[in-house]
């Protein structure tokens, strides 16, 4: 599900906004390009063409050069075919001010 940027979904701890940026997603030795889909300081969404199994990760954001450490916590299937969405959780939270930093 994803939410107008702003809202808040009750279930997680902080809020997620609109973040639709290429990344690259370091994991099992390899390096897959796809794109964020929302952020937020305690984890990303974002779109790729292989299952990631739950774990530890890095994503590059070349755009804001940004470099994010985190866990996989869960993926599903877009509707496109053949495109997963993987959700992770952050090692450390993103401090406000590179919150916002990076969605202006």
């Amino acid at each position: 599900m994803v939410l107008p940027q702003g809202q808040h979904d009750d279930r997680r701890s902080h809020p997620r906004y609109k973040f639709v940026k290429a990344v690259e997603v370091h994991a099992a030795k390899r390096v897959i390009k796809g794109f964020a889909v929302d952020i937020g300081q305690g984890g990303i969404s974002f779109i790729i063409d292989s299952i990631l199994a739950p774990g530890n990760v890095i994503v590059e954001i070349p755009e804001v050069q940004l470099t994010l450490e985190g866990k996989i916590l869960n993926h599903q299937p877009t509707s496109n075919a053949g495109l997963y969405r993987h959700q992770m959780q952050f090692k450390e939270m993103l401090l406000n001010a590179v919150l916002e930093e990076i969605l202006t």
